[in-house]
């Protein structure tokens, strides 16, 4: 008999939020209240038959959330009032077994129940409720090659559910509140792990149905018709000096339609909007003191196609480099951070939106360079 440890989680948060917003057009006053409840049970069972490791979990999750806001207007804007549920109750395992040969075996598997609900009235009514029936699994190998190296391979089924903000309905009539996204992953790679260094690289491949996109144009969210997301990664960090590292990520990304039609015009192998091609990511790191660390961190975004653009008919968004630095320092249970966002003062959009005659667009500038201060005290 192996080692079994019981556990169990459980949580509650309460939040009441308010805010004013007021324009040439009008006013709005809101009051939001959000609850969720938490209980997580799981138990985890260790055995050892020789120099086989094994390791089996099995939990249950279940969630409440209640969300109840109210919105006060005048000019222009609408008072509505909206509330919604939530009830998400799942049961998974998970076996991991570790064979002396240096090979890894992961096993999972999730099956969870949804139930959700949502209510806006006034200057209409809408009531929309849907349930879900979902399955997630993955199957994970991973073999140790000797000289630091392991190669792994990886296959799996996920999901996401829209949020009550994601259903929000600016316009009647509603339609239906919006399928979970699902997709089909797969993954192959190979690690490094050194003392002072590590490196991955890896191919991927994320077949999505039913992704989940929101369209600024009708201030709602869709459900896109299916797209693969497929590339390359590459990362890697090194300890440059003793208090010195340096972490890079590369992404290298093709998202497309599968299949689809937009305005008349079959999109299939076009690229999916809002997703660029190309992702850097550097961050140099120096640990001054034992309480003090200052950090660089830089991010490139390649171009990508403007929403809205699933024709593929628009130019592409110009690509950004953003870079910020930040310093922090612990003193006893104190933290206090200090630190420049944009520290070149760029000037660029990360979102932008086509029309439906593709004469013109619509781009959200980011904040400009920002310099800020903090303090957190710990209990």
């Amino acid at each position: 008999m192996g080692a079994v440890t019981l556990a169990l989680d459980a949580s509650y948060r309460d939040k009441t939020e308010t805010s004013f917003y007021q324009d040439l057009w009008g006013s709005r006053s809101r009051k939001t209240d959000g609850h969720v409840v938490t209980v997580s049970p799981r138990l985890l069972l260790k055995n050892k038959w020789g120099d086989t490791e094994n390791t089996f979990t099995v939990g249950a999750d279940w969630s409440e959330w209640t969300f109840d806001s109210s919105m006060q207007a005048t000019g222009f804007y609408s008072t509505l009032d909206e509330r919604g549920r939530q009830e998400n109750k799942a049961v998974y395992a998970r076996n991991e077994i570790n064979f002396p040969t240096g090979t890894r075996l992961s096993l999972g598997l999730r099956r969870e129940f949804i139930d959700q609900h949502q209510r806006q009235w006034t200057p209409f009514v809408a009531d929309r409720s849907t349930t879900a029936r979902l399955t997630a699994h993955e199957i994970a190998l991973q073999q140790a090659l000797g000289l630091g190296f392991s190669a792994y391979a990886r296959t799996g089924r996920s999901f996401r559910v829209a949020n009550i903000n994601e259903n929000y309905c600016s316009f009647a009539p509603c339609a239906e509140m919006l399928k979970p996204q699902t997709s089909h992953d797969h993954e192959i790679g190979l690690e490094w792990k050194h003392r002072i260094a590590a490196l991955r690289v890896s191919l991927f491949r994320m077949d999505v149905n039913n992704e989940i996109h929101y369209n600024n144009l009708t201030w709602s969210t869709m459900n896109l018709s299916p797209t693969r997301h497929q590339g390359l990664e590459l990362e890697g960090r090194v300890q440059v000096w003793k208090n010195v590292d340096v972490a890079a990520r590369y992404t290298r990304t093709q998202a497309t339609f599968r299949e689809g039609t937009y305005g008349g015009v079959n999109v299939t192998g076009n690229d999916v909007p809002m997703v660029p091609k190309d992702r850097i990511g550097l961050n140099v790191g120096w640990q001054i003191t034992g309480s003090t660390r200052a950090s660089l961190n830089v991010q490139y975004v390649g171009g990508q196609r403007y929403d809205n653009d699933q024709a593929n008919r628009f130019r592409k968004m110009p690509s950004y480099t953003v870079t910020d630095l930040k310093i922090m320092h612990e003193i006893g249970n104190w933290r206090l951070a200090a630190g420049v966002n944009n520290l070149f003062d760029e000037k660029y959009y990360s979102y932008g939106i086509v029309n439906g005659s593709y004469s013109s667009f619509n781009a959200y500038p980011e904040t400009r360079r920002t310099v800020y201060a903090s303090a957190e005290y710990r209990f």
